[in-house]
């Protein structure tokens, strides 16, 4: 059996998972090293020789993969040439054909460098750099002089952007937990507000660079923000336990559409309210439960 054979099964076993029996970092951990194989699988398949890593950014890279999310790699190469440039197509065509949503970048660390004035969004996932396979001391020495630049002096502005495009991204996304259709990840309260916390963190405290590569990244972040008494305990467990809600429901509202939504709009909030347990009790509708603990949930988030 192909290693995209496996990977399809293991996306068929999700949907008989239940909240109960695995939380949602698991299901991201299995979607992520299920990837991992397979890319690394490829890699050796296609012989590569030389300074090539093969790393992983987004959600790939912060272990928070959910069933259609966006799966972004990046080619990094210690200097680019026609033989490198044709491996790196070779290989991303092969990805292209596994039916994921891969997103693709080749890049020198150089290239990766000049990000930093160029692109936020994208310096802000060069943050979330994982290896993946390859060269292990080329993406060392990508990753220190990545964390080089964003700890430098000029550090604050890239957080002061990412605050301004937090603040731009409520607005158009509700700047309210109470939407009728949150967004899951970019509404106020979503997933997308853990991740910005990630980026100025790693811009601001080179301890937030010694997270763990074998769980959720914002999960680690939760934990250490914890272990340097930033939060309480009680807070600590209640973030926690909200991530973990909130990443739960876009890994059942992606099985559900079987597409690449991220709104709990109201044609299939009834149907994610059902697959992570909720049902009708003599007062209250399963789906009106399930979004006053969505609300509660985004909230600690919000606060945090």
């Amino acid at each position: 059996m192909s290693a995209g054979s496996e990977i399809e099964i293991d996306f068929e076993k999700l949907r008989s998972f239940r909240r109960e029996e695995r939380n949602a970092f698991e299901i991201s951990k299995l979607l992520t090293q299920s990837l991992d194989k397979f890319i690394s699988s490829l890699y050796d398949s296609l012989n590569i020789r030389g300074y090539i890593a093969v790393v992983a950014t987004g959600g790939y890279g912060r272990v928070e993969l959910c069933p259609k999310s966006d799966v972004d790699i990046m080619f990094l190469v210690e200097s680019k040439d026609k033989k490198i440039e044709s491996i790196a197509v070779e290989f991303f065509q092969n990805l292209w054909n596994s039916k994921f949503n891969i997103g693709h970048s080749f890049r020198t660390i150089d290239e990766c460098l000049e990000l930093f004035d160029a692109d936020v969004e994208s310096w802000a996932s060069l943050l979330e750099s994982r290896f993946v396979c390859g060269d292990r001391n080329l993406y060392d020495h990508f990753i220190w002089k990545i964390k080089e630049k964003s700890l430098g002096d000029r550090s604050l502005n890239f957080v002061n952007a990412i605050i301004e495009g937090n603040k731009l991204r409520h607005q158009k996304y509700g700047n309210t937990i109470k939407l009728l259709e949150p967004n899951v990840k970019k509404s106020a309260g979503g997933l997308r507000d853990l991740h910005t916390l990630l980026w100025i963190f790693k811009s601001i405290d080179p301890d937030f660079w010694n997270l763990s590569e074998d769980q959720s990244m914002c999960k680690s972040m939760i934990e250490l923000m914890f272990e340097k008494g930033m939060i309480s305990e009680e807070k600590f467990y209640a973030v926690i336990d909200a991530f973990e809600f909130l990443l739960w429901t876009r890994i059942k509202l992606h099985l559900v559409t079987e597409g690449i939504t991220d709104v709990l709009d109201f044609n299939v909030k009834e149907k994610v309210a059902f697959e992570l347990g909720y049902v009708d009790d003599v007062n209250k509708r399963g789906v009106e439960i399930f979004m006053r603990d969505y609300y509660l949930k985004a909230r600690e988030i919000l606060m945090l």
